[in-house]
């Protein structure tokens, strides 16, 4: 009867620990942008936001190009993707404040007809590349490097492809 108890106590207590919610990455600064100063998003992260390019560069592109505008997708696993002009990519990410970086990215191989659509997009992936720093102010996103402006995003992924 006593070693009954002892399962059924053990039992209960894994019982207990696997339904306990996970702990909120919000605590991990390698996961978060933090919730206070200079470069931190509003919400404190940028995992489970999706993103339509406006500006990149200095060049506006709005209205967006025929096949759409480019997108950025960060999702909760520090993994981030997108549509770049004509194909989609997929690289991680690491935040930490307001320092941000990209993994190598990689993406689909198909090759757009329009010239357009392919400079965009190798524009648009080599920029990312360079981005060290980004700033949230309400629903635009501007990602930077060094002291200079790379790309700038409002919130919200308009192509069905990012």
């Amino acid at each position: 009867m006593r070693i009954y108890s002892i399962f059924l106590t053990i039992g209960a207590a894994l019982l207990t620990v696997a339904c306990a919610p996970a702990p909120s990455p919000a605590g991990d600064p390698g996961r978060t942008g933090g919730s206070a100063g200079t470069g931190s998003a509003e919400a404190g992260s940028l995992a489970g936001t999706a993103w339509t390019l406006v500006d990149l560069g200095g060049r506006s592109l709005e209205p967006p190009p025929a096949r759409g505008a480019p997108t950025l997708r960060f999702d909760a696993t520090d993994r981030l993707g997108g549509f770049a002009g004509c194909n989609t990519f997929f690289a991680s990410y690491q935040l930490q404040g307001a320092q941000l970086r990209f993994g190598e990215i990689g993406s689909t191989r198909m090759a757009c007809t329009d010239d357009d659509s392919m400079t965009l997009e190798q524009q648009y992936l080599a920029a990312l590349g360079t981005v060290t720093r980004w700033e949230r102010s309400g629903s635009t996103l501007t990602l930077s490097s060094d002291q200079r402006t790379v790309a700038r995003f409002r919130l919200g992924a308009a192509d069905p492809r990012s």
